[in-house]
């Protein structure tokens, strides 16, 4: 997938249903197109209710999701490279291997996340809520994360070194 292919479909039925209440038709839209394959790379849906929408695998670079409710979302191996997500509703999402380096999830809600496998290389995580050391010793990475609390840092340097450091793989 390449940044800019989007269909006129994408943008239509995100653009009308833009400040509407409930999703606005734009759950079954993206869904639709992440099925088909079709980038979502800089889509804006700053404030929508997308709760329990499946964006597994989705090209979601450079994102506006901030405010969003994505309650129960699957966002499973999706690529959210510095996409917006401040203040996003992330209850009981599954980020499991998501892509978020350089992400900003600035007030973001994590209560229950499934974090395992994520990078979060140069995210910016500062006022996070609900997140524990538990969801982050299970992540890939948080080299150069952003904003974490004092305690929590010290406690990862202390068990969970490695994911300070630097990964070599590609992602």
């Amino acid at each position: 997938m390449k940044d800019n292919e989007r269909s006129p479909k994408t943008s239509q039925v995100i653009n009308l249903a833009q400040g509407q209440g409930g999703s606005g038709g734009r759950i079954d839209a993206l869904q639709d197109l992440n099925n088909e394959d079709i980038s979502l790379a800089g889509v804006d849906v700053s404030g929508a209710f997308l709760s329990g929408v499946n964006l597994q695998g989705a090209y979601l670079k450079s994102a506006d999701l901030q405010g969003a409710n994505l309650w129960g979302a699957n966002l499973q191996e999706a690529v959210l490279t510095k996409a917006d997500l401040q203040g996003a509703l992330l209850w009981e999402a599954n980020l499991q291997k998501a892509v978020l380096t350089k992400a900003d999830l600035q007030g973001v809600d994590l209560m229950r996340t499934n974090l395992e496998g994520a990078y979060l290389e140069r995210a910016n995580l500062q006022g996070v809520k609900n997140l524990t050391v538990e969801q982050l010793c299970t992540t890939h990475t948080l080299y150069k994360a952003k904003g974490l609390s004092p305690k929590m840092l010290a406690e990862l340097k202390e068990k969970y070194p490695h994911l300070l450091k630097r990964q070599r793989d590609g992602k």
